[in-house]
């Protein structure tokens, strides 16, 4: 469909929006309707803005063309895998745009590194059940390159920020001291759930977590920081401390989680997130939150409007916390009658709310579904507060003194070995994960379910009320 033909479409909604809602206004459904229509058009507009325009100064208007050469700035964290690196580096000199650089991981480049590039520029791939360039558009890259030996030149180093630069530092330092304190793949592990990071994890461990859907524990999710973050609030209640001073602590306690993972985009999305999670729970409005939530979303969405479609994580960062809003208050009257046993029925109860309101965005993107994942999230989730509190000690401890963390650290290695073995365990009995892919309209009609349910849910509880 041509730029002309949309822009007419945009233009008619518009109008309709308009008039829908400055006929219907003083009727909730036509203003609903009327809204809807003006938010979707604007949506529509800040999408299409959001594409660069590719000219001569940009460096993706060179895709496909003869060898270049090209200055650039590391201005990421560089990704380490198994073979090699991937650099994320802003052009700079006579072009503008960001290009994805796989190099070897020798000699290692380091954010902030001024290079000379020389390799041929390609726009990223495009497969059937997965687009790589609409990926890498989420973080402006439209450009992707892989140099030959000797076709990367470090020019100069500190050329970043240096406050990021100082956090990518600490970062990196922590990641040592966990791989002092601890073998693999416990170090792995433990790296994993305070850092989010995946690069030494062996591959079968990996698989496993995928087989028993538990692999989100070692991702920076809003979810994960936000169960997280209410553990330690929750364990600070039980500990005696009042809601105001639990509340400070667990705030504090997530702002420092999100600097230590290096305060990446997707990490300060979860951390905004996780904070309003926490707001609601200290005013004791949890469902009011879904206004505050929905409205970060939503700025979150003016901001780069390309993270709703391509973004998995925040798809599924939002709908957990969604779920936690309103799903978890209902299994809590469900299983009222339940013993409490500590903490342990709170964390599962979180963990099926978030399960329940993520599961379709899971089949849908990874064509998975884990029949195990239930019982494997409600073995392991329990331990992950427990683990990343003693961890940030150990880690602590280890930068006093390696010996000191070293000690400390076995105390921790019992429940990093737990996760690994059952994880293991179940992921050998037979019919405990299927390929089964959900379709983007068995998306629509599972949320549609889901929402008309709680809709009556609710308006059932307001009616016990008034009577």
């Amino acid at each position: 469909m041509s730029g002309d033909i949309i822009c007419i479409i945009l233009i008619g909604l518009a109008v309709l929006g308009i008039i829908i809602t400055s006929v219907f206004w003083s009727e909730r459904l036509g203003k609903i309707i009327g809204l809807a229509i003006l938010f979707f058009v604007l949506g529509v507009w800040r999408f299409e803005m959001s594409a660069p325009e590719i000219n001569a100064a940009h460096i993706a208007y060179y895709n496909n063309q003869e060898e270049m050469s090209f200055l650039g700035i590391v201005n990421k964290e560089p990704d380490a895998r198994d073979i090699n690196t991937k650099l994320t580096v802003e052009a700079v000199g006579n072009y503008q745009g960001k290009i994805l650089v796989t190099v070897l991981n020798y000699p290692q480049y380091h954010y902030g590194d001024k290079l000379k590039i020389t390799c041929k520029l390609q726009t990223p791939k495009e497969e059937e059940d997965f687009s790589y360039k609409n990926y890498l558009s989420l973080f402006g890259i439209y450009s992707v390159c892989y140099p030959k030996e000797g076709g990367v030149q470090l020019l100069s180093f500190n050329n970043g920020n240096f406050i990021y630069a100082a956090i990518l530092k600490l970062k990196a330092e922590t990641s040592n001291v966990i791989s002092k304190i601890l073998p693999e793949p416990q170090a792995s592990l433990l790296a994993g759930l305070t850092l989010g990071v995946r690069g030494n994890f062996p591959q079968k461990v990996l698989d496993d977590f995928s087989r028993v859907g538990i692999t989100h524990i070692i991702a920076v999710s809003g979810f994960n920081i936000t169960l997280i973050s209410t553990i330690v609030m929750s364990i600070l209640l039980t500990l005696g401390l009042w809601r105001k001073h639990a509340f400070y602590f667990a705030v504090l306690f997530l702002i420092l989680y999100v600097i230590l993972v290096g305060a990446p985009a997707s990490a300060v999305r979860a951390g905004v997130m996780g904070f309003l999670f926490l707001l609601a729970q200290r005013l004791g409005r949890l469902n009011y939150s879904a206004n505050a939530i929905v409205f970060a979303a939503a700025a979150m969405l003016a901001i780069n409007p390309r993270l709703l479609p391509y973004d998995v994580g925040f798809q599924l960062s939002f709908a957990a916390i969604l779920g936690l809003v309103y799903v978890y208050p209902i299994f809590v009257k469900w299983f009222a009658k339940l013993p409490e046993l500590g903490l342990i029925k709170n964390i599962v109860l979180l963990t099926l709310a978030a399960q329940v309101a993520t599961l379709p965005l899971l089949m849908f993107h990874f064509s998975k579904l884990s029949l195990i994942s239930p019982i494997a999230n409600i073995l392991v989730v329990p331990f992950i507060p427990l683990i990343t509190i003693l961890g940030f000690c150990g880690i602590i401890f280890g930068f006093v003194y390696w010996l000191f963390g070293w000690i400390f650290s076995w105390l921790i290695w019992p429940f990093l070995t737990l996760i690994l073995k059952v994880s293991d365990y179940l992921a050998q009995i037979p019919y405990s994960f299927l390929e089964l892919k959900m379709q983007w309209w068995m998306v629509v009609i599972y949320y549609l379910v889901l929402i008309g349910f709680l809709v009556w849910y609710n308006k059932i509880g307001i009616r016990k009320q008034e009577l």
